[in-house]
C-alpha cells in the first residue's frame, strides 16, 4: 500500500534539509532526482480540463467567471501528457482542475486516460462538488472513475455550500474515494 502521507512528507522534508547542506553540484542531482537514474522525476503537473465554472466567485485566480466554455481535447491531452511523461522517470502527482472539471462531459474518460499514462502518479481531482449534490450524470461517472483509478478528490467548499460539506465528504466516502475538504471563505485577489 505504501507509506502514509504524513510519513512521506516528513521524509521529504528531512531529505530536503540534507540536500541543502550538500555541495552545489551534488545537491542539484538530488533535487532533480537525476542521480543515479538518469532521468529526473517531475513532482507535479496541473492540467486544466475546463476553463469555465458553475460558480461565479469574485476573486477566482483561474479567471473562470470570465472564461468562455472550453473543454480539453482527450487526444491532445493524452499526447501532451505522454510526451511529458517520456522526458521523466515518472510523474509523482497529476492534478485535474479547472474551472470546475466535472463540467467536462468526458471527465471520467480523462481521469482513466491520465491514470493509464501515469500509473504511479498520485491523481487528484479538484472540484467544488456541487454537481454531485445535483446528482449530475457526468459527475457521477467521474466519481466512479476516481474510485476505479484510485484517484483522490480535493474538495473546495465555498460559502454557499459550507453547511453541506459533511454531505459531500460522506458522499465521497460512501463511493470509496479518498477526499480532502478545504473550506474557503475568501479568496486571494491580485
Amino acid at each position: 500500500m505504501g507509506l502514509p502521507f504524513e510519513i512521506k512528507q516528513r521524509t521529504i522534508r528531512v531529505l530536503y534539509r540534507i540536500d541543502q547542506m550538500l555541495p552545489k553540484g551534488l545537491g542539484v542531482c538530488l533535487r532533480n532526482r537525476t542521480w543515479p537514474w538518469g532521468k529526473p522525476v517531475l513532482d507535479c503537473v496541473q492540467v486544466h480540463i475546463v476553463d469555465h465554472c458553475n460558480l461565479n466567485c469574485a476573486g477566482c485566480t483561474h479567471f473562470s467567471p470570465f472564461s468562455a466554455k472550453w473543454f480539453a481535447d482527450g487526444e491532445a491531452l493524452a499526447g501532451d501528457l505522454a510526451a511529458l511523461r517520456a522526458k521523466f522517470r515518472f510523474i509523482r502527482h497529476v492534478v485535474l482542475l479547472g474551472g470546475e472539471p466535472m463540467l467536462h462531459p468526458r471527465c471520467d474518460g480523462l481521469i482513466r486516460r491520465v491514470r493509464s499514462i501515469c500509473p504511479k502518479a498520485t491523481l487528484t481531482l479538484v472540484t467544488n462538488g456541487i454537481l454531485w449534490l445535483k446528482r449530475d450524470v457526468a459527475a457521477m461517472r467521474a466519481l466512479a472513475a476516481c474510485r476505479e483509478t484510485r484517484a483522490r478528490v480535493m474538495l473546495s467548499v465555498y460559502p454557499p455550500y459550507h453547511e453541506r460539506k459533511d454531505e459531500l465528504v460522506s458522499f465521497c466516502a460512501e463511493a470509496g474515494v479518498p477526499v480532502r475538504p478545504g473550506m474557503y471563505s475568501d479568496f486571494w485577489a491580485w
